[in-house]
């Protein structure tokens, strides 16, 4: 797809460098197309005679006032696209990619979502890609933006009070979590509920997320300097994150994509702009909202955004569709959704097709890769962090029925999804010979594992009879049986052996040492921490991930997740009486423990 720039500065503007055309078209690579020699007109726009301020189009009102947001959108384009422009530009916007580059200050003011060619809202018609930015990534960073990688890292900030009507928060994160779980997209989320003071700053650093979400309230201060209001719940005060505070706390960690779903963040005030703010602090995609948007708006929008976000299309496109979508909203408040499709505003420094695209999983899923319902945020970055950047070994501990199979699982389909190897043994049947039926149970779930070789994990299994040289081998047969790919080896139902089995300080102590390389990483599930007199004491690294309860403001969310996906599964004669059940109710009440939880859906399904 052919690439244009529309590089445009004001009328007026002495920053405009010499010998240079103040409206110009460009390839993306440099090449001039066109050029007029005046800047974008700030004269007042005039309808009918009367003096208009395109700005009053993204108020309750004027959203509502279809011909004025045509007047408007028809108006910005005839002054940003004069002749020679407007024939140069006008044909190829159907098939090309257009950053509008705005390089006055005060032009990023006007309602550019509006722009209106051939009768078409730019922003929103279904074959066109425009965004404002430009495809050069910025310089000089105090640090750049993560790689990305998978899994995608999504941090959320709720930053409204508990009991504030106008912001549908859990529903919004409820939408983003679903669309994760219908696409199978890994997303490790770290979500931060009206966070105290500083808190944001330590999860920047230490999570640094790919993407962050934030959902509250904008706001402009004392000096009507625009700022993003976080309500903490243990300071109970509103903390004011403006443009200075963002630049400056941003800048060490700054995420690929970062969309403020919230009032007013994208509207510029006395010149100041929280999203500019985020771009000069190195995040390259910027999401906000140009004016006032309702909470079912938000939701709407967040969903329609993720749909595409996850289902792999860039920034611009899922921004255009989410738009389409507002338009097109039915159902409950239609009326004030589809009036906020213009609010939405995307700003670019980068190559919008590379800069943020979430990474697609294999489709080579294994079999025991089951439906994700299983949020438990915290304890999967745990695992997940400790296994890329501290130990080798991963240990859950928890109760029976806590959930740690369904943890395993995924986190093993994760790492599968990623193209690497897994093997999955469940061993919760209770040992029925000597310390090699551990080594040939997994030997067994080795035969069904994709890109294993398990003939040499069985010849390293039967290599002699001491254990310690058996399982040292077995050790680095498993280096050996993925061909050099990464190797992630799974066990399952550890708790139904001897809590002080050779097989825990032989086989899996060795995993906590991170010295030299090694491309496996183990995995286990325990009910009981094992007798660490057989390991020599307590080993350096040993830290199991306690499993419990749900934490109270997942619980209902993966409810929530899981009625909606059996929902879908039954069969329509079963629909009346799965409903009629009170099946969320019924879920509630039951234990909070996933496997049963599980269980119980799945009967209540008559699946």
């Amino acid at each position: 797809m052919p690439g244009y720039v529309l590089r445009v500065w004001a009328a007026g503007d002495t920053r405009l460098p010499p010998d240079t055309d103040p409206i110009r078209l460009e390839t993306v690579d440099g090449s001039l197309v066109a050029a007029h020699g005046a800047g974008f007109d700030m004269q007042p726009f005039v309808c009918d005679g009367q003096p208009v301020d395109p700005s009053s189009a993204l108020t309750t009102e004027g959203l509502r006032d279809g011909a004025m947001l045509e007047f408007v959108g028809d108006e910005l384009w005839r002054r940003v696209a004069p002749e020679p422009i407007a024939a140069a530009l006008a044909p190829e916007l159907a098939n090309a990619l257009v950053y509008l580059d705005l390089r006055s200050a005060e032009l990023y003011d006007y309602p550019w979502e509006l722009l209106r060619c051939h009768d078409a809202f730019l922003f929103s018609r279904q074959q066109a890609r425009i965004c404002l930015g430009r495809p050069e990534a910025r310089s000089g960073l105090f640090s750049p933006p993560p790689d990305l990688e998978h899994p995608l890292r999504v941090m959320v900030v709720i930053g409204n009070k508990t009991d504030d009507p106008n912001i549908l928060a859990d529903e919004e994160l409820e939408r983003i979590e679903r669309r994760a779980h219908r696409e199978n997209v890994d997303l490790l989320l770290k979500i931060l509920f009206r966070p105290a003071p500083n808190q944001i700053q330590h999860t920047l650093k230490e999570f640094r997320p790919h993407v962050l979400h934030f959902v509250g309230h904008g706001n402009v201060d004392h000096e009507n300097k625009p700022v993003v209001e976080v309500w903490s719940a243990t300071a109970n005060v509103n903390e004011l994150w403006d443009a200075q505070k963002i630049e400056q706390e941003f800048s060490a960690s700054p995420p690929r994509l970062v969309v403020l779903n919230a009032c007013r963040t994208a509207a510029p005030t006395n010149a100041v702009s929280l999203m500019g703010a985020f771009a000069r602090a190195g995040c390259p995609t910027v999401v906000g909202m140009m004016g006032d948007i309702f909470g079912e708006a938000s939701v709407h929008f967040s969903h329609a955004f993720y749909d595409e976000v996850c289902a792999g299309a860039t920034v611009d496109e899922a921004a255009t569709r989410a738009r389409r979508s507002l338009q097109n909203a039915s159902g409950r408040d239609t009326p004030r959704i589809r009036s906020n499709w213009p609010l939405v505003r995307v700003l670019v420094h980068g190559d919008v097709d590379t800069v943020m695209k979430v990474p697609q999983p294999a489709s080579n899923l294994v079999d025991f890769v089951e439906r994700d319902f299983v949020d438990r945020w915290e304890q999967r970055w745990a695992a997940w962090h400790n296994m890329m950047e501290t130990s080798r070994l991963t240990v859950f501990r928890g109760d029976s029925e806590a959930g740690k199979t369904e943890l395993l699982k995924a986190i093993a389909g994760i790492w599968a999804r990623n193209d690497q190897c897994v093997i999955h043994a469940d061993v919760s049947t209770p040992p029925r010979g000597d310390w090699r039926d551990l080594l040939e149970r997994v030997t067994a779930a080795a035969s069904r594992a994709q890109g294993v070789d398990a003939t040499v994990l069985s010849n390293a299994s039967n290599a002699g009879n001491q254990s310690v040289n058996v399982y040292k081998a077995y050790r680095d047969a498993l280096e050996q049986c993925s061909g050099g790919k990464p190797l992630l080896l799974v066990i399952d139902g550890l708790s139904e052996w001897d809590a002080d089995l050779i097989a825990l300080p032989e086989l899996c102590a060795p995993y906590l040492r991170t010295e030299g390389t090694s491309h496996v990483r183990l995995i286990v599930a325990l009910r009981e921490a094992p007798d660490t007199g057989g390991w020599g004491g307590v080993p350096d690294g040993w830290r199991p991930i306690e499993v419990g309860q749900f934490p109270d403001h997942e619980w209902k969310r993966a409810v929530n997740q899981m009625a909606w996906y059996w929902s879908r599964q039954i069969a329509d004669q079963n629909k009346a009486d799965y409903f009629s059940n009170n099946f969320v109710p019924t879920i509630l009440n039951y234990p909070e423990t996933s496997a049963r939880t599980l269980s119980k859906l799945r009967e209540l399904a008559q699946i």
